[in-house]
């Protein structure tokens, strides 16, 4: 029965990726939605409870680090990577950000999900950092479509050198606060900012 209800745990989270675009404005919450419910299936009621604790406490200097550190990175990754002669290509949300602003939060809870699920069930088998590098991995390769520009080299080097790597400060938001709101805040903070930022400069 565990096994049956971890693979079915499994297959909502695939559904809720494949989900994404394909059914309007519905899709915005396929992965939030396939999210909670893989999440309880796979871990349980108690397990799944205690994702949405109360953060430890000092948990909002650990989310702010990890929210300057990412944001440090990424533009240095970022600027580097041009500076190579590559070119990225910028997440699509920037042309539609004031459309897509009050479907944010419930995207993000639910990528917040799939990546706790890996690091969690992984954590189970292998230690801490080697769980955080798997999901790292994980989430940087979901976003290959999103970042997709035509060479597989280059979009690979972006997806797992800047959203790769911002997992794992995620995720030490997260184990800082022991609950899921710690690298949720931190992850909508960091997206809120650069989308919209991305979004004013494009508008001048």
């Amino acid at each position: 029965m565990k096994i049956l209800r971890v693979l079915a745990g499994i297959g909502l989270f695939v559904a809720g990726l494949f989900g994404l675009g394909q059914l309007g404005i519905i899709s915005f919450f396929s992965t939030f939605v396939s999210g909670l419910l893989g999440y309880w299936l796979i871990f349980g009621t108690a397990e799944f409870e205690g994702l949405f604790k109360k953060p430890q406490r000092g948990w909002l200097k650990w989310s702010l680090l990890m929210l300057l550190i990412n944001a440090l990175w990424s533009l240095g990754a970022g600027a580097i990577l041009q500076l190579l002669g590559l070119t990225l290509h910028a997440n699509p949300v920037v042309d539609t950000f004031g459309v897509m602003l009050p479907f944010i939060p419930f995207m993000l809870m639910g990528e917040e999900l799939l990546s706790l699920a890996l690091l969690n069930g992984a954590r189970k088998f292998i230690p801490t950092l080697a769980a955080s590098i798997f999901s790292a991995v994980i989430f940087g390769l979901i976003h290959f479509n999103t970042y997709w520009n035509g060479d597989l080299s280059t979009t690979l080097l972006h997806i797992l050198l800047i959203q790769g790597v911002a997992r794992i400060f995620l995720n030490i938001a997260y184990l800082k606060a022991d609950s899921i709101w710690g690298s949720w805040s931190t992850h909508l903070a960091f997206d809120l900012f650069t989308l919209g930022f991305a979004a004013l400069l494009s508008t001048q």
